[in-house]
């Protein structure tokens, strides 16, 4: 992960190079498509979702409970 431009951070978990590499910590004979987003469990070191809409969902009220914050992001 580059770390070279405004906003990036690079991989400050794992400090690995690639996004593949992320893929390939979780299953070393993975040999599918690597995506974009990832919500990654610090964890149990693995990848919850790889799917933008199912992670949409996830965050949409998990932490309700905790903030107090109602909104609905899903779109309609």
């Amino acid at each position: 992960f580059k770390d070279d431009f405004e906003g990036a951070t690079g991989d400050t978990l794992m400090g690995l190079p690639f996004l593949r590499d992320v893929y390939l910590q979780v299953d070393p004979k993975m040999s599918g498509r690597v995506t974009v987003p990832v919500l990654w469990d610090k964890k149990r070191e693995t990848i919850v979702s790889n799917e933008s809409a199912e992670i949409i969902r996830m965050f949409n009220s998990a932490f309700d409970g905790i903030t107090g914050n109602t909104d609905d992001y899903w779109p309609e």
